[in-house]
């Protein structure tokens, strides 16, 4: 019986390892979708002229889309 004991005690380690290591990986991936991994796509909102920042009104893209931003200047 000695030899169940710590083969129990073993596989309970490991499960403890195995529970937090896919905690830990599904943090990691909810990072990167949160973070730049979601919005790789996105494009700056301003461009620099001669020390002064100015909006951007018009980008030419393949596909047809939107955006809709406020000046709270």
């Amino acid at each position: 019986m000695e030899k169940g004991k710590r083969i129990d005690l073993m596989l309970h380690k490991f499960r403890g390892v195995g529970v937090l290591s896919l905690c830990l990986l599904l943090f990691v991936a909810g990072i990167y979708y949160l973070g730049d991994g979601a919005g790789s796509d996105s494009m700056p909102a301003s461009a620099q002229v001669k020390d002064r920042k100015l909006p951007i009104y018009c980008v030419d893209t393949e596909q047809p889309k939107v955006a809709l931003s406020f000046d709270a200047a």
